[in-house]
């Protein structure tokens, strides 16, 4: 057994050049975990934040890791794991241990049976690294939250990035209509994903989209108050942008009780959903670019500038 592995950490809170590659001890599974060897990771609007300080947590120290999202190959079982073997390729997502400990952007990541789910393919696609964190809260947005039917107008603000895109086919899949709000640049990429209606979101206001909405989705945060007007008497909206819940808390939510703000951890229960979803072909990762390990300042820096289509990835492999 190796005795030193390595990871992308930061010592101090800023903007993408406090990343670095540190040399760390080697993790090991334990009882209930596999390790995974990690292929690539997903670059999430959470890590940025986290980076930079915004969102923070007490009582934990630096070094901090960044990843949430893996896709990679099982090289170590503990005990206690009885369906999963030794080279099964696997996708997962963490909870909140980057804010204290070792993301996802490392060499080995260390993952519980409820972080984990084995996707069903012998090949490794690194695109899929764009869906595990994403596709989970969109579905817990769509089926949990917001309590989506068949049926339903669901509309999707910011619905080119990560979270957007995902929520666009699960909603289609849980049989609701999907009415994506996009940068103009992105709206070819939303109507070939399902969306029925796509509107430029620099030229509408909530009130210029026609008809009224069982529930939205807001990926983006800037102004989700205004979309009241385009809900129905029973709909809600729920709010997914991290940075946007400290603006918003607590005022904004003791006055618009309508409105909440979510966000997903892992559940293998929904990791293999979605996992037989990509495998049956009704959800698929929308990537924007990907990059070396070597690159990942430059893919945080990508990920803050004006969004493109999908998610960024870095490949390990």
């Amino acid at each position: 057994m190796t005795s030193d592995s390595w990871a992308v950490q930061f010592h101090r809170y800023g903007d993408p050049d406090v990343l670095i590659r540190d040399t760390v001890p080697a993790e090991h599974a334990g009882v209930g975990q596999v390790r995974v060897r990690v292929a690539a990771v997903g670059v999430n609007r959470i890590d940025l934040v986290v980076r930079a300080g915004i969102l923070r947590t007490q009582g934990f120290g630096f070094p901090k890791g960044t990843g949430f999202d893996v896709v990679g190959i099982v090289d170590e079982v503990g005990a206690g794991i009885g369906d999963t073997v030794v080279g099964a390729v696997v996708w997962g997502c963490l909870g909140l241990e980057p804010l204290r400990r070792r993301g996802t952007l490392s060499e080995f990541v260390i993952l519980t049976c409820e972080q984990y789910a084995v996707l069903p393919t012998r090949d490794l696609d690194p695109g899929l690294a764009a869906l595990p964190l994403a596709a989970l809260t969109a579905l817990a947005c769509l089926r949990d939250s917001l309590r989506v039917l068949p049926g339903d107008r669901v509309l999707i603000v910011g619905a080119g990035g990560g979270v957007g895109t995902a929520a666009i086919q699960i909603a289609g899949i849980l049989g609701a209509v999907p009415v994506a709000i996009c940068g103009q640049s992105n709206m070819a990429p939303c109507r070939d994903l399902g969306a029925q209606e796509v509107y430029d979101y620099a030229q509408t206001r909530p009130s210029d989209i026609p008809g009224q909405f069982a529930a939205v989705l807001d990926t983006a945060g800037v102004d989700t108050t205004a979309y009241q007007s385009a809900l129905d008497r029973s709909g809600r909206i729920v709010c997914t942008a991290a940075d946007a819940w400290l603006r918003m808390l607590p005022g904004a939510l003791m006055r618009e009780p309508r409105i909440r703000l979510l966000s997903a951890g892992p559940s293998r229960r929904d990791l293999a959903w979605l996992a037989t979803q990509v495998g049956e072909g009704r959800l698929r990762p929308v990537v924007d670019r990907m990059y070396g390990i070597d690159e990942i300042r430059q893919a945080h820096q990508d990920s803050s500038g004006p969004h493109a289509a999908g998610r960024r990835i870095v490949v390990v492999d």
